[in-house]
């Protein structure tokens, strides 16, 4: 999740509403897998 988080910081600088859908997209996998790890629906 790291390289997502940082591919977001950098298009933070070219346009933040861009950025935004890839922070969102990055915060959804990661409590995806989060979810599956300890078994929790959400």
């Amino acid at each position: 999740a790291g390289g997502y988080l940082q591919a977001a910081q950098d298009k933070a600088y070219q346009g933040k509403d861009a950025a935004g859908g890839y922070l969102q997209q990055a915060t959804d996998a990661v409590k995806g897998a989060v979810g599956k790890v300890t078994g929790n629906k959400e």
